[in-house]
């Protein structure tokens, strides 16, 4: 394997996506409820979200998904694409805005009014193949690292140090303290 791919590959786990959101739920009412929930889970006011919880779920979601904390790890989601829509059921992918990480969701909901949702189910799974990483020129990559570094560090999500090197020389060698 590329000496550079792996140096990306590595480094892409700190830094912050670059590709943009995808694609927007249809108007199916699995579309609708899976656009609510995304906005929802993806503001900033979590009562608000909590709320949206309990009027729109047959069945609370899993608890990660009632946990703030999860939320703040991995900064939201941006959907990617609808792989499969009927009205009643979505699959989409999406990824975590926090990090590098593509996840398979499933969202289903009652096929009568008020359509709300009987199962969320997200999975894990590895990049799809349409979203590769872009190839980065050294300064890009440099770049790219030193700014997302920065905001993690702002956000008191990283507190340590980064050594990327190249050939065996080190290309960049930078550390970030937690904030008092």
């Amino acid at each position: 394997m590329n000496f550079r791919r792996v140096v990306q590959t590595v480094c892409f786990v700190l830094l912050m996506p670059l590709l943009s959101a995808g694609q927007a739920a249809t108007n199916t009412p699995a579309g609708r409820q899976l656009a609510g929930w995304l906005s929802a889970y993806d503001s900033t006011n979590w009562d608000a979200y909590l709320k949206f919880l309990n009027a729109k779920f047959v069945v609370q979601p899993g608890r990660g998904f009632q946990d703030p904390a999860f939320r703040e790890r991995s900064g939201g989601f941006d959907l990617k694409k609808i792989e499969v829509e009927t009205p009643t059921k979505v699959t989409a992918l999406i990824q975590e805005r926090a990090t590098d990480g593509f996840s398979r969701l499933t969202l289903e909901v009652e096929p009568g009014e008020p359509h709300r949702i009987l199962k969320l189910d997200v999975n894990l799974i590895e990049r799809p193949p349409e979203f590769a990483l872009p190839h980065m020129s050294d300064n890009q990559l440099i770049a790219a690292l030193r700014k997302r570094l920065d905001n993690e560090a702002a956000a008191d999500r990283f507190a340590g140090a980064v050594l990327v090197a190249k050939e065996g020389k080190p290309i960049f060698a930078q550390a970030r303290l937690v904030r008092p």
